[in-house]
């Protein structure tokens, strides 16, 4: 299979960066309200405990789908690169502070299987993690 050599002044090439970007910033934006979501004033630990998971839903929807990201194309400077991997450094380290905290939620209330669940997610995060880093 022959690789085509990508223009960087192609229309379909420059919407491609355009849009990269422009997903970028919602992603930015979605995590920001995340973070709001998660910093609201609680009454009851069963709403805590619901602002937690939308916090944790929107973090890994964020790692799913930036991940994804890395596949489209890239500006020429490394700036943005390396940028993105430290926005996505930061997600993944508040999913690993947040599911420590369920995971011992869960064994404070011996929920042992919802721990398990946990750990094995915790696992892969922590794997993800480690991954960024060595390619930092």
């Amino acid at each position: 299979m022959e690789s085509k050599k990508v223009d960087m002044n192609d229309q379909d090439y420059q919407q491609a960066l355009k849009l990269r970007k422009e997903l970028l910033d919602i992603f930015a934006q979605v995590e920001q309200i995340s973070k709001r979501i998660k910093s609201l004033p609680t009454c009851n630990p069963q709403t805590r405990k619901l602002q937690d998971n939308v916090h944790l839903a929107i973090i890994q929807y964020l790692q799913t789908h930036m991940f994804s990201l890395q596949l489209l194309p890239n500006t020429s400077s490394q700036e943005p690169a390396v940028e993105y991997l430290d926005t996505e450094i930061i997600v993944i380290q508040d999913s690993i502070v947040q599911l420590k905290r369920q995971l011992q939620d869960s064994v404070s209330r011996r929920k042992f299987e919802d721990a398990e669940s946990i750990r094995m997610q915790l696992s892969e995060l922590e794997q993800q993690l480690e991954i960024l880093m060595e390619s930092k």
